[in-house]
């Protein structure tokens, strides 16, 4: 099992779809799995040549206890230090810790590849 969240390249997902096609065993056993979504992709990537390219999670969850929290500032200095991309979990109060995460977070990480880029050429 494993997350449902991810990105993929165009040739990883040329070769789902080409497996899906000519191997219908996939779908045959997935239709009845307890939690395809986070089965079904990672088993045929973890059975390919895509495996030794794969990379962490994008999306920041803290699993500390058995539920994930909401999102609050005492985990800024925790997603501060990665390279995630998202971040779960939110609700409908979380407007405050948003709004940090786009102007402290987003901006400075923006700005620091940025200039990397600008460093480069």
């Amino acid at each position: 099992m494993g997350g449902q969240w991810f990105a993929l390249t165009r040739n990883c997902v040329k070769y789902i779809l080409n497996e899906v096609r000519t191997n219908k065993q996939y779908a045959k056993f997935f239709r009845y799995c307890r939690f395809p979504s986070e089965s079904f992709f990672l088993t045929l990537i973890g059975n390919s040549e895509f495996l030794k390219s794969a990379a962490h999670y994008l999306t920041y969850i803290d699993w500390r206890n058995h539920t994930p929290p909401i999102i609050n500032e005492s985990h800024i200095p925790i997603i501060q230090n990665t390279s995630y991309l998202f971040a779960r979990k939110f609700d409908d109060n979380s407007t405050g810790i948003i709004n940090v995460i786009d102007s402290e977070l987003r901006g400075a990480k923006s700005c620091k590849a940025m200039k990397k880029r600008i460093d480069l050429h």
